[in-house]
């Protein structure tokens, strides 16, 4: 079995061309923190559908989940969990040592993220077939994949809303990233 990653290959470039895109590190952080979802695979088949063609199915999210929910659940989520702590004034450690703590964390989440980018560029490697030959509808992609993370929240009128901005947002955020990617 491969283990080499490859950390730093158009997947991670895609990604911080799409996150420095604006609204959309606050849409993602509303989705990840009221619904739990994971912010990679949502920006990933963001990459795969708009710059693979790659149609992207219900089942398809479920093997992508998956793959990396125990790196998600060992590594990411309590390394996030510390660096939010952090912020907070707590016990003998404040000011500037927790906050040096805090970006030492911040780093290592981000570097645990990129892992997480890789395996899931690993995992698309590995698959065949699916490649559109029409253009995915990034939409209804997204969508399914606010509905794996979504299963068992309740979700009101509002938080569809804001749900539907999300969207929104990250579709149009996918066509400025891929220019900035593709350097077109």
């Amino acid at each position: 079995m491969d283990t080499h990653l490859d950390l730093d290959g158009p997947h991670w470039q895609f990604a911080l061309a799409i996150y420095s895109q604006p609204g959309v590190a606050d849409a993602c952080l509303m989705l990840q923190d009221r619904l739990g979802l994971d912010v990679n695979i949502l920006l990933f088949v963001t990459y795969t559908t708009t710059q693979c063609s790659w149609v992207v199915a219900s089942h398809d999210i479920q093997a992508m989940d998956a793959a990396v929910r125990a790196w998600r659940t060992e590594a990411i989520i309590p390394l996030r969990a510390l660096r939010r702590r952090l912020k907070l004034r707590f016990g003998p450690i404040e000011g500037e040592y927790a906050e040096v703590l805090r970006s030492k964390v911040k780093e290592a989440e981000l570097l645990a993220e990129q892992i997480e980018w890789a395996m899931l560029a690993q995992w698309f490697d590995r698959r065949s077939g699916n490649r559109a030959s029409v253009k995915a509808d990034l939409p209804e992609v997204l969508k399914r994949v606010i509905t794996h993370f979504a299963q068992g929240t309740y979700v009101t009128g509002a938080d569809a809303l804001d749900l539907d901005g999300a969207i929104s947002t990250l579709s149009l955020a996918a066509k400025s990233a891929k220019s900035a990617a593709t350097g077109s």
